[in-house]
């Protein structure tokens, strides 16, 4: 006898009442993504300020992310996304996550030669 295999998620909904669950759970996640707030360790501010003036692949990577955000928060704000609209959402949360972690790649970076 085969052994049972594991179903995968299909994101997609597979009835008309997945559809208000499913979106309960992306509003959760969009709420949840604008109200969270960030954990910094004291000196992170300093030390984003201090690359922002000497570091040019941070002063570029943290005005795309800066740039992104401003494009990202446009398109939040209208009441309905066409679906070009929405791939663009998915693409700048996509990209904004991109410049975020290169730019704390160069925050642990400046820290570790800091303390070395």
């Amino acid at each position: 006898m085969p052994e049972p295999r594991e179903a995968r998620w299909d994101p997609r909904p597979t009835s008309a009442t997945d559809i208000p669950y499913l979106w309960s759970g992306w509003l959760e996640f969009s709420m949840c993504e604008s109200v969270c707030q960030e954990v910094r360790m004291p000196d992170t501010e300093a030390l984003i300020e201090r690359l922002s003036q000497e570091n040019h692949e941070f002063r570029k990577l943290h005005e795309e992310h800066r740039k992104y955000d401003e494009e990202l928060a446009a398109l939040n704000g209208r009441g309905f996304l066409s679906t070009d609209q929405q791939w663009r959402v998915s693409e700048l949360k996509k990209l904004k996550l991109i410049a975020k972690d290169r730019m704390e790649v160069l925050i642990r970076h400046a820290r570790a030669t800091m303390h070395a």
